[in-house]
């Protein structure tokens, strides 16, 4: 099953990530394993990665790819028999390792924007003490 002729199910508006956001989630989840979440606001890619993870976080479910302003979820369904998709354990073991490089990377990145950010506060204060 392709994520490509999917619609999207799950809108993420500008208030950001409600309960009301994640009860829909969660409904979506109830009926497909694979689902799509679109971003109507919160373009910048560091807020879609945010939200995205507390997606995860709060559904257990896993982000399989994020294309424009669109992210793919796919969680598991409980029930053997309502699986559509299954996955050898070899490309689960690959989605779990690759998970974890893109989150170390991730964290990798928001530290050094962090203290890009540090840089030019300082830089911006010597200037204004001139």
């Amino acid at each position: 099953m392709a994520a490509h002729g999917l619609k999207p199910v799950v809108f993420i508006g500008q208030k950001g990530l409600t309960p009301e956001v994640l009860l829909s989630a969660e409904k979506a989840f109830e009926r497909h394993e694979l689902i799509k979440v679109k971003f109507n606001d919160f373009k910048e890619k560091a807020d879609k990665t945010e939200i995205s993870g507390c997606i995860e976080k709060e559904t257990g479910a896993e982000n399989v790819g994020m294309i424009g302003h669109t992210v793919i979820f796919y969680r598991q369904q409980e029930d053997p028999e309502k699986r559509k998709i299954s996955l050898p354990q070899r490309d689960v073991d690959t989605l779990v390792r690759k998970l974890k490089i893109q989150n170390t990377i991730h964290r990798k990145r928001k530290v050094e924007a962090e203290t890009c950010r540090e840089k030019r506060l300082i830089s911006a204060r010597c200037w204004c003490n001139r």
